[in-house]
């Protein structure tokens, strides 16, 4: 009986105790990705930036993606196979802001650039568990590559567009559209530094990476769009 009475006690010291201790209420979780579990070491990154690889992807699946690029050209017809892209043969006043293949290729952008402006600012804690000293750069330059892709195509799609350059915890609703040109110049900065940071060497990279001559060759679109042709000429080379 005196056994069983301070099994008791004891359970209840225990029970008070620990109720005590708030440490116990602070869950990590470890079957899903956030932020404070992602953005830890190297593998996370690689994860992370996996994202903007099968974004890039996704531009060649489905019924809008590509043929939106094409209809309505001199390169190919929408008919009647392609209900959602249709208006694009007569660019008539079907086309709106909530046209299905403007609404796609403008989220698709965004929510890209959206996640590459995350790994840009998580890769420069110091906290970070790199495999390597050089995996901060190597990332920051894949991520910035991403981000002046995005800029690139969505300004040659919509001329003046917001600049997003930061990642917004949260929601703005006071975006405004920033000139073209200086949405360009943004987009050669991140491009030279991804031309400088990236691998040269292709077959120093994973299969389907990023080398810094990706980046050299989308930067020689954008001087030429800038009119900087003496500096495509170089970049082209």
């Amino acid at each position: 009986m005196k056994n069983i009475i301070k099994i008791l006690i004891l359970s209840l010291f225990i029970v008070v105790y620990t109720s005590c201790d708030t440490d116990v209420l602070n869950e990590v979780p470890r079957d899903s990705f956030s932020p404070d579990n992602l953005y830890a070491n190297t593998s996370g990154f690689k994860a992370a930036t996996a994202t903007l690889y099968s974004n890039v992807r996704s531009e060649r699946s489905g019924r809008e993606w590509l043929p939106s690029m094409m209809t309505g050209t001199d390169v190919s017809n929408g008919g009647n196979t392609f209900r959602d892209i249709i208006p694009l043969t007569t660019y008539g006043a079907a086309l709106t802001p909530s046209f299905e293949p403007a609404r796609l290729w403008w989220n698709l952008g965004y929510q890209t650039i959206s996640y590459s402006n995350l790994i840009i600012e998580k890769a420069q804690d110091s906290n970070i568990d790199w495999d390597n000293p050089n995996d901060p750069l190597i990332f920051t330059a894949e991520a910035k590559f991403f981000r002046a892709y995005y800029h690139n195509l969505l300004t040659n799609l919509f001329n003046d567009i917001p600049l997003a350059d930061e990642f917004y915890t949260q929601p703005k609703l006071d975006f405004t559209r920033s000139p073209q040109k200086q949405v360009l110049e943004f987009i050669k900065e991140d491009l030279i530094f991804a031309s400088e940071n990236l691998p040269d060497n292709p077959a120093s990279v994973e299969n389907g990476k990023l080398t810094s001559w990706a980046a050299l060759h989308l930067l020689t679109e954008v001087y030429l769009h800038l009119g900087e042709y003496a500096l495509a000429e170089s970049t082209a080379k």
